[in-house]
């Protein structure tokens, strides 16, 4: 057992081990290296997430978390050819070649089952089976109405709540609820006191528990984009309109405008969206929803397809 898996397997805190942190280095053969292993360990899911990953990596973590971040963008440039093929490949990755082909194999296309099981109980949707970049999980999702189609005790609208805490409840910590959040963490977190919560306070939502993401905000090009998102086994945070691109009303998925999650795709093209509104989860066409994806609009000028100022765009989860 090598020394990070050590400290790793015994969830060493970082005020234990900071005296020896100089030698590290040394005993790994190289800073570069230790820094590639402890990186892997996050990757593979056994680092934990937020406050504990941070207490266990300490003086490293922003580093590693770094390194963490170009390496799921790297595998994802693979995947898209900008690393081409064979010697070019290891020529252009170097020292991390083998770190990013790890990533690259463990992302292989990940298609969702034809039938999917979901069970809802108290406002709250489990889905077991859920290939993804952490392994198979169950998919924990939340109803933002009662049976009566009010609020759960939700200030304000609860679609921009529920999407993030789906991700934040699967990959983090199964216990939260949105009610809860909103009434104990929501000020903390976003500086907000009532929901909606946009985008960039989604972004801060998954942050706090080490959840990466990135806004895309212009969607012309949304499917090709959002399909090899999800087949890495990640998920999708989509602003949808009620008017699809070329402005006609449909309100195939809200009748204004709306936050979901998508967890996945399955071969035939159809996608899973996990709705906390009144239409509940279920499959959709994922060219169709793409179309009905706004681009992001800081000043609220392009009315006719988005009815909430500053928003618009789709958020890819990077767990």
């Amino acid at each position: 057992m090598d020394l990070i898996e050590f400290i790793l397997k015994n969830q060493i805190k970082a005020e234990d081990w900071v005296d020896i942190s100089e030698s590290m280095p040394l005993l790994l053969g190289n800073h570069d290296n230790l820094i590639r292993l402890m990186a892997q360990y996050v990757l593979d899911g056994k680092a934990g997430t937020g406050d504990s990953r941070k207490a266990l990596l300490g003086l490293y973590y922003d580093e590693v978390q770094e390194k963490v971040s170009w390496v799921i963008q790297a595998a994802l440039d693979v995947w898209d050819g900008k690393y081409g093929n064979g010697d070019e490949r290891k020529t252009k990755l170097g020292p991390d070649y083998n770190l990013v082909m790890a990533r690259v194999n463990a992302t292989a296309a990940q298609y969702l089952p034809d039938k999917l099981s979901i069970t809802k109980k108290d406002g709250r949707y489990t889905l077991p089976g859920i290939p993804t970049a952490r392994g198979t999980k169950t998919y924990i999702g939340f109803d933002q109405h009662d049976q009566d189609g009010d609020s759960y005790k939700i200030d304000g609208s609860g679609c921009g709540l529920c999407a993030p805490l789906a991700v934040f409840a699967t990959f983090a910590d199964d216990r939260v609820t949105p009610v809860d959040f909103c009434k104990t963490r929501l000020k903390a977190v976003t500086g907000q006191t009532v929901c909606p919560v946009g985008i960039s306070g989604q972004i801060k939502i998954l942050s706090s528990v080490g959840i990466g993401s990135t806004w895309v905000k212009k969607t012309e090009d949304a499917y090709e984009d959002i399909r090899k998102h999800l087949l890495t086994g990640r998920p999708v945070i989509v602003s949808l309109s009620c008017r699809n691109r070329a402005g006609t009303r449909t309100n195939r998925y809200t009748n204004s405008g709306h936050y979901s999650l998508l967890i996945g795709v399955r071969k035939d093209g159809k996608a899973y969206l996990l709705d906390s509104g009144a239409r509940e989860p279920r499959w959709i066409d994922l060219k169709d929803i793409c179309l009905h994806i706004p681009n992001y609009d800081a000043d609220g000028s392009t009315k006719q397809t988005w009815v909430w100022k500053g928003q618009g765009g789709y958020l890819k989860v990077n767990i």
